[in-house]
């Protein structure tokens, strides 16, 4: 009726709104708004004034009749209560002729009271379809909100979602309403006719409006119009936090909100109406009620069949039409929707019917079975809403959000699924070009077969089916029919066999090719069987990405130094621009880069749209001031930052030209009376400054009146004048110079300034003269500029003096052999006497060998001995005299040291044999380190991004000695943190990989070794790690404090207005990125970072188009990327980092000294405890303290993490190793290598912490990891390697919170307890553990630590829970050692993260070892171990005693083992050891043995009788007797001997080797050997090899070589080797298990070679690795390959090649690469920059199943040309041509992308723009393309004004159905902001010399 003339009445509205803006005299502005003159404004006035009247005479005649036929009743809602009213009616007739009248009447008095009723409403104008019942129109007056503090204040006009604002003074079209969407305009109506006092006044009445959420608001409502007694009102809704009282109703989503309106008249009753808040329905199971997730549920439009067109919250976004349960959603404007376990939701649709398609997860089926009686039934009346649509039938939608309604599943089972169907996907990963296999397995579940059979088949958007791909097995069938949008797949599969059949699955196999308009992201396909029978859903995911760079932007520049903006830099006359390296160049999110040494940087990774790069000036040089060269629209004004608006897939330029302008120093005396002021201030550095002020005769200045800066002054004062000097200032400084004199100056004053400025010339400044009778007198001198060539050349030569000095103390401190002065003219001017002159006391050698230098007389004899031992003659060098024949030196060379502490005996005795001088000293060689300690004097640990942080630590043996210098290692440093080394192995070899990157330490002078990192701004904890070998690890942390910087601020403000007409299929358009990026969207993105009161740093970034991080996607946690992703080179040697990674749009950061506080992205740090150790990557909050009492770390996250680990032995290769999970977290990959103990596995021996991208490569995708170097199976020893992979995996399920956190406090100084509880939370399962700890030192040789923790797991399904506790005593003194212990781990312990070894271990003991003397020492060990199995329960008490005598030990060592089984044994055992040194050191003998005294074991029979009998060994302990020998043939090689016996009385074992290792050259190390493994049952004949070569060969060569054999010559291992295992029984192996490992007593073969080179044009490496074992067969190549052209040009490649062959499975990838960046520094050549990456790949999988073949050509270019400052074009060419070979059938497609985008400056005010793109994939012809125009205009200072027009869309000519197309005119305005536009740091803009 009335509403279907809706589209009239939304124009009529607009008419009246521009009418309105008319009235009001904004004629000028509505017609640039509306694009309307004063013509059509003056007629729309008219218009509306006719169209009114009309309008209101309409419904006043309508109202008129509605009243008439409510009769008597109705009089009441509008007369005041108690009033009597009669009713006369008459009826007049005429009856032949006659008229006849008839009266009478009835008289009613009115009632007092009426009751009162209150209901929400909903906006429905401009809505079709909804019934003419259901509309109430309304004259709706302004609604006034009680705000809080401010009384009743009246609403602005409400604009319902997706609709123009409501004009109050027409009628609205409302209808009744119990459901709300977020942003949508609540509507009250309050019928209440007491309240109708007069009928000549529109009144109002107050009601209130709370929320589940919270909120609460007070609104007054008016009265429709005068006498109708119904009064309505609105406020707005938002999705905000709730705020009471600040008239915004924050509402969320399922809240329940209430009405409540206080009837007066009815003694104060409340009337309340109830409403529903974004409701979200729900797919539960039918026979439970459990929500499930992972279902998709499509909304269909029953008028087309198609998927329906679904709105986001604003009415305009569009939303996806199908959503799965359970996860989050995202509309196209970017809003998500995080839907709870099994719930979805549709936020706005249009009127009209509809169902839903529900695709259930294997398990389940729809639609239910179940009736929707028997559903109230099972769960009650109201906790499913069961409707039509529930069950996949039609409904209908009214206006508003859509219906709540709940969809039943039922469980799978044999009666009510015939089928069951499983899809997989052939490849992890695809990109447009791509094409993908995938098989269907469908079953029967019948036990009779089924014909006829169908199945559907949905494909994701740009998913092609290939004609002819169809295979069931290998027999082709008919091509699926396909529907209009390509998508939808019908196959005609036949007959199914029953499920007794002997094939009883069928397998369909169909390929599809990837295609321009695909999305990138998560492609999930789903699958059922169609018909009568019922069905599973099946789904596969793959990950689409991007293989041609469409949608990430590529900025680059160069900041410069010019001798004057105004020249031409093509001119061979003018001076080259000077490079500005070191300078800090920022992004508004908090990445930034450090310019190279030619003033060069690159981002890489930054989404399309705008950005704002700006410089930090605080980085500058501070010399002198800078104006910049180029002012346009982009720069704004501002000299340090400028706008970047860039489409995606663009290369950028944002370069910084810079003058250098002259300053002025201001000079002000002030004299008031007897006191004086002189302030001196100036804006930029220098090296020092002198001031002299000079006064009349006779005055004296008052003792300690001078003062500087408001202290005491240090001035040369003097008669009539004093100097006062100063030395370095900074930039922006200031001082103020005051003093008294004794009586006021009656002359004049004059003062004097000389300056330095930096890398200049002392310069004078004008004098000044103050006179009597001024109160001040002032001046700004100017500073004098040297030209920009002399002050970059002097700033050259200072920063090379600053190098040299830094190298040459660093040479000095490493010099090994130490050079001595005592020469020839030494000893000419030495005076007679006898001295020992080195070494000196505390001398450490940096080699086992030392100098020593005696002066005597040249008569005297000198007796030298080490370590009781005369030295060697050989070494003795000779004597040297003066010429006056009275002074000798006396010189030795390379005294050889042992390790340890060495004894030299010096005795000097006169010819009579008289002992002149005997004197003994101990010189310590240090070899390794066993201590280390922090020197904070040496350190420097500012993190200000610019510096690199130093830490100093002494390494210390275990006797406090120094360790020698040039001794070194690798330290690993926790995240974020990295070492210098790595940061110029990325930088400086990108392909070459990681020679010299691995963190590194080297020792100097006193044992000190200083550490450098890469220059953060990440102030915290460093954690360095160091193994000092023999299980000795070292843990050392060091606080980062923060730098106390002057404010910065990167930021802007965009608002765009725009039309958007979308066409074609909006499904696949919703599914894009098209529609949002159309124009860009309004954002607000800053960073910013400053001090706060002087102690308090704060580092804030917020974006509001800030994307989530996934595995497939382009932001991830830490915000870091591989840094050859996109470019392997960009001709600099810059890397980007990120001061504020967070994967949310928030991050902030509070500092001071040893504290913050933060929101973002974040390592959970909790690792100081082994039973709390918790150590995860996360988004959410975080804060850490470290005081000298108390400290603590606490954090929470709301997360869909779930945190993994994988443990896998090394193979003696590079890779591929797999971590057996995909689809990982990006940057929360933690990998180390373990060494462990091949007795005891649950000993760790070594430790080391690899990096990512310098030490390995992973995929976050497949879950595989690729390292620069081969991993060891074994070391020298045999005992096993181990990678250990710790990550995060998404769950994709809810988020759950994850919280937890560890205080300590010190109670005095030796007592520090600590407290640590975290909460884990994960989607079906939460876990918690909570632990306490203690440290007690009770000296620093004596120290007692105890932890003791407990967890629970719960879970769906399961739940566990277990407790554990470790207690440890240490002291560790120089003549004796002790460690007492005792510790337990419940099976049911723990989060993942602490030892599997130690699971279901109960551990106690002591052990230690007292020195009796210099040779000889006592060994003792007690301990008792028990093992906890699902099984069994071991148990073994182990007591030992050993005398050890140089190198002979003897010992006593018992055993009593014992089980649950009634099994026990008991074992008395000799131990022994020995090793002697024969033939001058030549032959070395070794023996060791552990043999029975006495054993007995103890069994129960049948009946449970225990029986006792002698025995021999127990399991875990047998005897054992290990003989060796070691004969060195050279100094090189040595033949070494093993033979080892076990045996108890099950078994005997015995094995022997024999071999050579041989040091064939510097850093080459080969082992050789010849071994059995016999036992009593069978016998092994082995030869085992190894050869590693790591080889320095000089400056520029290096090579390394390695080389293991084990071969079995004869039988096979025997299973008695578990003899040699030393495992309590039912421990197991306790080490990792792993499909990829293929040791152990496996055979195998593995080699590797490589070899690098680098010098200052080329680098390049090379490695060829193969491992041949008996399940499989690898092999590797990689090469790479770096050659500098200039300094502006490079090219590269690189290649990898890596097969694996097994019994079943055959795979190949072969990788080629060649990169070469343009970026000339030539200003002749400068135009062009450009970079190219051309890439070759070959991928063959091969199984008994299938074949496929893919090889991959793929050229990416991008360049951007440069032809003036004024001109910027970019150009973009991606090709990709790729063949497959799938099971024999060949596919082939060229797919490309080309992209232009220029940008022209008309002048300083105006530019314009222009871009375009097209993907084209000529395979089908399908082509996504994108076109844009833009001008812009610079409104105001660092504001930019653009008008454009944008299309984009989609086309493919097979399917007419998948087009769509996006276009608009758009209008944006942007506006940049930094620290000088809030005025957050001092600045005067006063003191330059020159204005501009």
């Amino acid at each position: 009726m009335l509403f279907q003339y809706g589209p009239f009445l939304r124009k009529l509205s607009g008419v009246v709104r521009r009418a309105e803006s008319c009235a009001q005299g904004s004629l000028k502005h509505a017609s640039v708004s509306l694009g309307m003159g004063a013509r059509d404004c003056a007629h729309a006035q008219t218009g509306f004034d006719v169209l009114s009247l009309v309008y209101a005479l309409f419904f006043k005649i309508l109202a008129c009749c509605v009243l008439l036929g409510l009769g008597a009743t109705s009089a009441q809602a509008v007369t005041a209560a108690g009033v009597p009213i009669t009713n006369v009616a008459s009826a007049s007739y005429t009856l032949s002729g006659t008229t006849v009248t008839v009266t009478g009447s009835v008289t009613l008095v009115t009632s007092v009271k009426t009751p009162a009723a209150i209901d929400f409403l909903s906006y429905v104008g401009g809505t079709s379809g909804v019934p003419d019942t259901l509309i109430n129109q309304y004259k709706v007056s302004t609604t006034q909100c009680n705000k809080s503090g401010g009384g009743y204040v009246p609403l602005a006009a409400p604009t319902p979602p997706g609709q123009s604002t409501l004009v109050l003074s027409g009628v609205q079209a409302l209808a009744s309403s119990s459901l709300y969407a977020s942003g949508d305009v609540v509507f009250v109506r309050v019928t209440d006719y007491d309240q109708n006092v007069n009928p000549n006044v529109m009144e109002t009445l107050d009601v209130t409006l709370t929320a589940s959420g919270g909120d609460s608001e007070q609104l007054r409502l008016t009265e429709t119009g005068p006498s109708t007694g119904v009064f309505v009102g609105y406020i707005p809704s938002a999705s905000g936090a709730a705020t009471a009282g600040d008239c915004v109703f924050n509402i969320g989503g399922n809240q329940k909100l209430v009405a409540t309106y206080i009837d007066q008249s009815e003694s104060s009753v409340a009337i309340t109406a109830a409403a529903l808040v974004d409701p979200l329905g729900v797919v539960f199971d039918s026979t439970t009620g459990n929500p499930i997730d992972g279902a998709e549920v499509t909304l269909i439009d029953v008028s087309t069949g198609n998927p329906a067109l679904v709105h986001g919250n604003d009415g305009k976004s569009i939303y996806p039409s199908k959503v799965v349960t359970g996860s989050t959603m995202v509309d196209s404007g970017g809003t998500r929707y995080v839907m709870g376990s099994g719930r979805f939701q549709f936020p706005r649709i249009n009127p009209g019917d509809y169902k839903l398609q529900v695709a259930v997860p294997v398990g389940h089926s729809a639609p239910s079975k179940v009736s929707a009686d028997d559903i109230r039934k099972r769960f009650g009346t109201d906790t499913f809403v069961i409707t039509a649509g529930s069950y996949s039938d039609k409904f209908t939608v009214l206006p508003g959000p859509a219906l709540v309604i709940d969809i039943p599943v039922d469980p799978s089972s044999a009666s009510n699924t015939s089928v069951t169907i499983k899809k997989t996907a052939g490849k992890s990963e695809v990109s447009a070009g791509d094409f993908l296999p995938y098989t269907l397995n469908i079953r029967n579940n019948n036990t009779y077969a089924l014909t006829s059979v169908h199945v559907k088949d949905r494909l994701p958007p740009g998913f092609r089916y290939q004609k002819g791909s169809a295979r069931i097995g290998d027999v082709q069938i008919a091509d699926p029919t396909i529907g209009s949008d390509g998508r939808d797949l019908d196959f005609t599969v036949g007959t199914l066999p029953s499920s007794t059949d002997v094939k009883p699955e069928v397998v369909l196999n169909y390929v599809v090719a990837v295609v321009a308009g695909v999305p990138l992201g998560q492609a999930n396909n789903t699958a059922w069987v169609a018909g009568n029978v019922t069905s599973n859903t099946a789904q596969a995911s793959v990950l689409v990405k991007d293989d041609l760079n469409r949608e990430r932007v590529i900025l680059a520049g160069r900041v410069t130094l010019v001798e004057s903006c105004r020249d031409d830099e093509k001119d061979s006359k003018t001076t080259p621009p000077q490079p500005l390296a070191n300078i800090r160049v920022m992004l508004e999110d908090g990445t930034y880069v450090v310019t190279d040494k030619e003033g060069r940087w690159h981002i890489d990774n930054l989404r399309a749209g705008t950005h704002v790069v700006q410089l930090d000036e605080t980085s500058m040089p501070q010399e002198s001031l800078y104006e910049a060269c180029e002012q346009n629209t982009r720069t704004g004004g501002r000299n340090f930052s400028q706008f970047v608006n860039v489409r995606p897939g663009s290369l950028w330029r944002a370069d910084f030209r810079y003058m250098r302008v002259a300053s002025c120093m201001r000079q002000k005396i002030h004299v008031q009376d007897r006191a004086v002021s002189v302030e001196l201030e100036a804006p930029v550095s220098n090296q020092g400054m002198s001031v002299v002020v000079g006064w009349p005769a006779g005055l004296k200045v008052l003792p300690h009146s001078v003062l500087l800066d408001g202290k005491p002054a240090q001035v040369d004062l003097n008669e009539g004048y004093m100097v006062l000097r100063l030395g370095r200032h900074p930039k922006q400084w200031s001082h103020q110079l005051t003093w008294e004199f004794d009586a006021a100056p009656s002359d004049k004053l004059k003062l004097a300034v000389q300056v330095q400025p930096v890398n200049q010339p002392t310069q004078r400044m004008p004098g000044m003269v103050w006179t009597p009778g001024q109160a001040d007198v002032q001046q700004c001198s100017p500073i004098e500029l040297p030209s920009a060539a002399v002050a970059a050349a002097a700033a050259k030569n200072e920063a090379d003096s600053k190098a040299a000095a830094q190298a040459q103390t660093l040479a000095a401190q490493l010099q090994l052999i130490e050079q001595l002065p005592y020469d020839e003219k030494w000893v000419a001017a030495a005076d007679p006497g006898v001295e020992w002159l080195h070494p000196q006391l505390g001398f450490s050698p940096a080699l086992p060998l030392v100098k020593v230098a005696v002066k005597h007389g040249p008569k005297d004899k000198v007796l030298l001995s080490v370590n009781g031992a005369p030295v060697n003659p050989m070494r003795y060098e000779g004597t040297v005299s003066n010429p006056a024949g009275t002074v000798a030196l006396s010189n030795w060379r390379s005294v050889d040291l042992k390790d340890g502490t060495n004894l030299l005996e010096l005795t000097v005795q006169d010819p009579d044999g008289k002992v002149l001088l005997q004197e003994r000293r101990e010189i310590h060689y240090i070899v390794a380190p066993a201590k280390v300690s922090y020197d904070s004097t040496k350190s420097q640990l500012a993190a200000d991004g610019r510096t690199a942080p130093v830490i100093a630590l002494r390494m210390l043996d275990k006797n406090d000695k120094p360790v020698r210098r040039g001794a070194g290692g690798d330290v690993s440093i926790n995240a974020p943190y990295q070492a210098y080394s790595q940061k110029e192995s990325l930088q400086n070899e990108p392909l070459t990989g990681n020679l010299g990157g691995k963190a590194h330490y080297e020792i100097g002078e006193d044992g000190i070794a200083l550490i450098r990192l890469q220059p953060t701004t990440q102030a915290g904890e460093v954690v360095l790690n160091f193994d000092f070998g023999e299980a000795k690890t070292r843990e050392v942390r060091v606080w980062l404090t923060p730098d106390l910087r002057e404010w910065v601020l990167v930021g802007f403000a965009q608002g765009t207005v725009g039309h958007k007409s979308l066409s074609g299929n909006v499904e696949s358009l919703g599914g894009t990125s098209v529609e949002h990026e159309l124009f860009d969207q309004n954002r607000i993105a800053f960073y910013a970072k400053g001090q706060i009161k002087g102690e308090y740093l704060l580092t804030a970034a917020y974006d509001t188009a800030k994307e989530r991080g996934s595995a497939g996607s382009t932001v991830a946690l830490r915000q870091a990327v591989d840094p050859t992703k996109y470019y392997t080179l960009y001709a600099d040697s810059t890397q980007a980092q990120y001061d504020a990674a967070s994967v949310s749009k928030l991050y902030v950061k509070i500092e001071k000294a040893q504290y913050y506080a933060m929101f973002g992205d974040y390592d959970t740090g909790m690792s100081v405890t082994e039973l709390g150790r918790y150590s995860r990557t996360l988004n959410g909050a975080k804060t850490e303290y470290k005081g000298d009492t108390t400290s603590y770390v606490g954090f929470a996250s709301m997360t869909t993490q779930s945190y993994g680990k994988k443990e896998i032995q090394g193979q003696d290769i590079s890779g591929l190793y797999r971590l057996g999970q995909g689809n990982i977290v990006v940057n929360t990959d933690k990998v180390r290598v373990e060494t462990r103990d091949r007795l005891h596995p649950e000993k760790i021996i070594q430790t080391q912490d690899y990096a990512r991208y310098v030490d390995y490569q992973i995929d976050y995708t497949d879950g595989t990891l690729f390292f620069r170097e081969p991993i060891p199976a074994y070391d020298a020893n045999l005992n096993p390697v181990y990678i250990v992979a710790e990550y995060e995996s998404d769950s994709k399920g809810e988020a759950k919170l994850t919280y937890g956190g560890r205080v300590a406090t010190k109670l005095d100084s030796k007592t520090e307890v600590g407290v640590s509880h975290v909460h884990e939370g994960n989607a079906g399962r939460e876990a918690n553990l909570t632990g306490v700890d203690t440290t007690v030192n009770f000296n620093e040789t004596t120290k007692l630590h105890a932890e003791v923790a407990r967890s629970q797991r719960h879970g769906v399904d399961d739940s566990s829970s277990g407790g554990a506790y470790i207690v440890e005593l240490t002291q560790n003194e120089t003549d004796h050692s002790l460690k007492a212990y005792a510790r337990k781990q419940d099976m049911g312990f723990g989060l993942g993260q602490q030892s599997t070894s130690a699971t279901g271990t109960q551990k106690m003991g002591v052990e230690g070892q007292v020195k009796l003397n210099e040779d000889m020492t006592l060994q003792g060990t007690l301990s008792r171990e028990q093992k906890e199995t699902t099984e069994s329960t071991a148990d073994r008490t182990l007591a030992e005693a050993k005398l050890q005598w140089g190198k002979i030990g003897v010992g006593l060592r018992a055993i009593n083992e014992s089980d649950t089984t009634g099994q026990s044994s008991e074992s008395r055992q000799l131990v022994a050891t020995a090793s002697r040194e024969m033939l001058d050191q030549q032959l070395t003998l070794r023996a060791s043995a552990e043999i029975d005294l006495s054993s007995r074991s103890t069994t129960l029979d049948a009946t449970g009788t225990s029986l006792t009998s002698s025995s021999t060994g127990v399991s875990a302990f047998p005897n054992r007797l290990q003989v060796g020998a070691d004969y060195r043939l050279t100094t090189q090689t040595t033949l070494f001997a093993t033979q080892n016996l076990s045996w108890n009385d099950e078994s005997r074992y015995t094995s022997t080797r024999m071999g050579m290792r041989m040091q064939p050259w510097m850093g080459a190390m080969v082992t050789s050997a010849v071994g059995t493994q016999n036992a009593l049952d069978s016998g092994r004949l082995y030869a085992d090899l190894g050869l590693v070569q790591k080889l320095k060969i000089d400056e520029e060569w290096s090579a390394d070589f390695g080389i293991n054999r084990m071969q079995t010559l004869r039988g096979a291992a025997p299973a008695a080797a578990s003899l040699d295992s030393g495992t309590i029984t039912g421990s197991g192996s306790g080490s990792a298990s792993s499909s990829d490992s293929e040791n152990g007593s496996m055979d195998y073969t593995s080699l590797y070679a490589g070899l690098a080179y680098k010098d200052t044009i080329w680098g390049g490496s090379g490695r060829i690795e193969w491992r041949n074992g008996q399940l499989s067969d690898k092999f590797n190549i990689l090469l790479s390959a770096e050659r500098k052209l200039d300094d502006g040009r490079v090219l590269g490649g690189g290649l990898t090649i890596s097969t694996v062959n097994a019994s079943e499975s055959r795979s190949r990838k072969f990788d080629a690469r060649l990169s070469y960046a343009y970026r000339p520094l030539d200003v002749l050549n400068q135009d062009w920059m450009w970079l190219d990456r051309l890439e070759y790949a070959d991928d063959v999988e091969k199984s008994t199943s299938s074949h496929s073949t893919t090889r991959k050509l793929i050229n990416n270019f991008n360049a951007n040309w440069q032809p003036n400052r004024r001109t910027q074009v970019a150009f973009q060419y991606g090709a990709k041509y790729v063949f497959s070979t799938i099971d024999g059938a060949g596919y082939k497609g060229y797919t490309d992308l080309m992209g232009v985008e220029s940008r022209y400056d008309l002048s300083r005010c105006w530019d314009v723009g222009l871009s375009a793109s097209i993907l084209h994939t000529w395979l089908n012809s399908s082509k996504q393309y994108q076109f844009g125009v833009s001008t812009g205009y610079k409104v105001a200072d660092n504001m930019w004004f653009v008008l454009g027009y944008n299309q984009a869309g989609f086309k493919d000519p097979d399917f007419s159905g998948a087009g769509y197309r996006a276009k608009g005119l758009y209008i944006s305005l942007r506006a940049k902001f930094d620290q000088d536009t809030f005025g957050l740091n001092k600045r005067r803009d006063d003191m330059r010399a020159v204005q501009y």
